[in-house]
């Protein structure tokens, strides 16, 4: 697995947020995204369960974090969660948030928590908008990430796409490597409309 970078002060990831979740991320050859946690007394919600708003964020967090290897930075528009099962205190929790659809400048994933035997505790599926361009370089420079991110994209088509049953982000992904290459002096953008994308290739 891939580790991704944590940053200083987010809730979830912030490694200098001294009340923060301080979780760590990392992304499988499928091109999904990992955490484990384990909920302590002070994430209490009900007297020995795991509070709602602290299991949303952790979701919010792997969900989103599913598009990180494209370097490309979104934002929550929706987000919808299913409560299946308690979330005790005290027990490994492991999470994972997985690509559903990609388009022109947003893109659907889904995710799920489970307890330490396996069993599935909450659903979830969100809708996440990219970030105007200028306005993600701003937000990367205020993140203040702790270790530089890399980019996975040959990684994800060549290996991960192939077993993926959406054919929509197969495809996406594919074309993306594609275009990934070295030696081209224009630089992949997997957002870009296809005027642009047609330009580009005239060039």
């Amino acid at each position: 697995m891939q580790k991704q970078p944590n940053s200083r002060m987010c809730f979830v990831c912030g490694m200098e947020n001294p009340i923060g979740l301080k979780a760590f991320f990392y992304e499988d050859d499928d091109g999904r995204v990992v955490t484990k946690f384990t909920p302590r007394e002070e994430h209490q919600g009900y007297p020995g369960f795991v509070h709602g708003g602290i299991i949303s964020a952790l979701m919010d967090e792997v969900i989103g974090r599913v598009i990180a290897s494209y370097d490309i930075w979104a934002v929550t528009a929706k987000l919808e969660l299913k409560f299946r099962q308690p979330v005790p205190l005290g027990e490994e929790l492991t999470i994972i948030g997985e690509m559903v659809r990609l388009r022109s400048r947003s893109f659907e994933a889904k995710g799920e928590l489970r307890l330490a035997h396996d069993t599935l505790a909450v659903e979830g599926h969100g809708v996440y908008i990219r970030l105007p361009r200028g306005r993600d370089r701003e937000a990367k420079g205020r993140v203040g990430f702790l270790e530089s991110g890399t980019r996975l994209v040959l990684c994800l088509s060549l290996r991960g796409a192939k077993r993926r049953n959406n054919p929509q982000v197969r495809r996406r992904l594919l074309r993306c490597a594609r275009n990934d290459n070295p030696n081209k002096n224009r630089r992949d953008d997997l957002w870009n409309s296809r005027s642009s994308r047609s330009k580009s290739l005239r060039t």
